[in-house]
């Protein structure tokens, strides 16, 4: 337990989501073991927070979004965020069956989608639900997202530059495939040393 809570802000978003993984598994075989909520409160704020920042992203490169090389990486990347903080909420909250929840929000019934989000909305502590229903609920679109993103994280992306660069510096592989499908597409020479970099990188996507 204390080796996984002391590397629980690991940078690393695969290797964070093997830690997460692995609590929750600890966890669940051992529910008497004591899990700081202070650590996984810091880390939930962080993951919501880098949540709505890709959704700021996708704000910018919305006219990307059709071409299946750069929407695929970048929606499981997303899919990653959801359910990495979805993880995280089940260890603060093991007496609530959050894994239903996100299987109902991610099923493409929208009787489940509904049911699921007026149950994140009943079982957790006010300021969550407020910061994570907008970003799983299905009737908000992406345009409402970026707004919510600007308000609570009080910055924006103002340019498709900004967005390259966030997602260039960003240590999830799958956000960095889809910087190199830009760099690709728009012929940015000038970034030829970091997809040289890339190439060899040990993540197959990127």
């Amino acid at each position: 337990r204390d080796a996984l809570l002391a590397n629980l802000r690991q940078p690393d978003s695969v290797l964070r989501f093997r830690i997460i993984a692995s609590l929750n598994k600890l966890h669940k075989l051992y529910p008497d073991v004591e899990l700081d909520p202070s650590i996984v409160e810091m880390v939930l704020a962080s993951e919501i927070m880098n949540h709505w920042r890709s959704y700021q992203i996708m704000g910018k490169m919305e006219t990307h979004l059709h071409q299946q090389s750069f929407n695929a990486p970048l929606q499981k990347s997303i899919d990653h965020e959801l359910e990495r903080i979805f993880r995280l909420l089940k260890m603060l909250y093991p007496q609530h069956d959050l894994q239903s929840a996100f299987v109902g929000l991610r099923s493409g019934n929208k009787a489940e989608h509904d049911s699921a989000l007026e149950f994140i909305d009943n079982a957790l502590k006010p300021s969550i639900p407020r910061l994570v229903v907008p970003l799983v609920d299905g009737d908000i679109s992406l345009g409402e997202k970026v707004e919510f993103a600007n308000r609570v994280l009080h910055s924006t992306i103002d340019s498709k530059d900004d967005a390259l660069v966030m997602l260039m510096t960003t240590q999830d592989p799958w956000l960095k495939s889809c910087a190199a499908h830009l760099i690709g597409i728009l012929g940015l020479k000038q970034f030829r040393a970091e997809v040289d970099e890339w190439a060899t990188d040990v993540e197959p996507v990127l």
